[in-house]
């Protein structure tokens, strides 16, 4: 079965919630990144809605990365992926 991906709306809105709460905190890009465990340049390819600079493509962080940065922007993971819910139709997936 293939794994859905973001679309590149979903990714940027994912994006600008990232950069809001880090926003809101007063912090760097450098401080989240180093308190997320990741680097500054994936950091900020995320903040853009991006996973890839050269490809283009929309971010799509796995999940270790949702974890480090819900903790280092002291945010629940929900509230950094709320803006990408959809609605789960699993005639639309197929059989498992």
């Amino acid at each position: 079965m293939p794994q859905p991906h973001p679309s590149p709306e979903q990714a940027v809105a994912f994006g600008e919630r990232l950069r809001a709460a880090r926003s809101e905190l007063g912090l760097s890009q450098e401080k989240v990144a180093q308190a997320a465990g990741i680097s500054l340049q994936h950091l900020s390819l995320l903040e853009r809605g991006l996973s890839d600079q050269t490809k283009r493509s929309p971010a799509n962080p796995r999940l270790g990365v949702l974890l480090g940065l819900a903790t280092a922007l002291r945010v629940d993971v929900a509230h950094l992926v709320e803006p990408l819910r959809t609605e789960y139709n699993p005639h639309q997936h197929g059989p498992d």
